[in-house]
């Protein structure tokens, strides 16, 4: 009895099932290995980068607005530059405001 009941019941399958399996995972392998190589041809050699022209005419315009805002910044007085660790203002060079009563 004890053999009886360690055996695992194995469940019978009919024949076409199989063969539709069988036939399946070939397709299913060939797919793969088709999309592999597919995968490793484009993969090989260095990519084309395409670029619109808008990207260039944008590119222009933000050079054209740092060249300006570099040409400003010479000419501004220093302490109305960006702080860099540069001291503070002088307090003649501080701007004041009065208001009368």
């Amino acid at each position: 009895m004890a053999e009886a009941e360690s055996k695992k019941v194995i469940k019978l399958v009919p024949e076409y099932l199989l063969k539709k399996r069988k036939a399946y995972q070939a397709i299913k392998a060939t797919e793969a290995k088709r999309a592999l190589l597919e995968k490793r041809k484009v993969s090989k050699g260095k990519p084309l980068k395409f670029k619109r022209l808008e990207d260039f005419l944008k590119d222009s315009h933000k050079g054209h607005r740092d060249e300006t805002r570099i040409r400003r910044s010479e000419h501004r007085p220093p302490c109305l530059l960006p702080r860099t660790g540069s001291p503070s203002p002088s307090a003649s060079e501080r701007l004041k405001v009065s208001v009368p009563k």
